[in-house]
């Protein structure tokens, strides 16, 4: 137990560093939205999978898992690729998503969730190279 929580410790203060924070959006999920900053000691939807610290990692391998962590008690969270292709995560606050296609070049993936208690919504994007 001890381990874990540990880990998720280390988790939290590496979000912090590694991540700009989350912004809140209005209006759907699935769609364009109006990006506001909000002030948060934890972003709202960590990244803990893949391990690497900033964007524009080089990826030579697809398709790739993600997978992270909320700190909300959200309804779904959802995912797209700029460069196509879109779905649903598996679980919430301790979520994975399977499968996630590259095209070569920039992936700007994007996973969105909704706060249940407030109806917010919370974004955060990662940028991925595939080259083959």
């Amino acid at each position: 137990m001890k381990k874990y929580f540990l880990s998720f410790i280390i988790v939290l203060i590496a979000s912090g560093f590694a991540l700009s924070g989350c912004k809140e959006i209005k209006g759907d999920l699935r769609g364009s939205a109006v990006l506001e900053e909000e002030g948060r000691k934890l972003p709202e939807i960590v990244i803990t999978e893949p391990q690497f610290v900033g964007d524009g990692k080089i990826l030579k391998t697809s398709p790739i898992e993600l997978a992270g962590l909320t700190f909300s008690d959200i309804d779904a969270l959802y995912w797209t690729n700029n460069r196509g292709g879109s779905g649903i995560a598996e679980g919430t606050i301790n979520w994975r998503i399977r499968g996630v296609a590259l095209q070569p070049g920039d992936n700007v993936l994007s996973i969105s969730a909704r706060d249940r208690s407030t109806g917010r919504i919370y974004r955060t994007e990662l940028k991925v190279t595939y080259i083959p």
